[in-house]
């Protein structure tokens, strides 16, 4: 399963050779669990188990130092989103004008 980003307005997903991590919903501690939800933007969003956040709605703070020179990118224990764009990019689209209807506008 392709993991995608439950922020409100993210489009990013975890795509192969792309350097953006994700991390699940901490569900097995309720308080913490209650902020990321909040944090969501979403009206009525329940996490599952797949519900995920990717690193770029963390601050560098929030991120454990590695030890050992690990690649893997650790949370810290109170660590909730935070750095969010709640402009909603649209993809532009494209309009299609027949023959005919280019026409008819060059008439009118």
């Amino acid at each position: 399963m392709v993991a995608s980003c439950s922020a409100h307005g993210c489009v990013n997903r975890q795509i192969k050779g792309i350097k953006n991590h994700f991390f699940t919903f901490p569900l097995r501690n309720p308080e913490r669990n209650a902020k990321w939800i909040k944090a969501v933007g979403r009206k009525g969003f329940i996490p599952t188990k797949n519900a995920r956040f990717c690193s770029n709605h963390f601050l560098k703070s929030d991120f454990k130092t590695p030890v050992g020179g690990t690649y893997k990118l650790l949370l810290c224990d109170d660590a909730v989103p935070s750095i969010f764009n709640m402009t909603v990019i649209q993809t532009p689209t494209t309009i299609y004008i027949t023959q005919k209807c280019v026409n008819q506008l060059q008439v009118n």
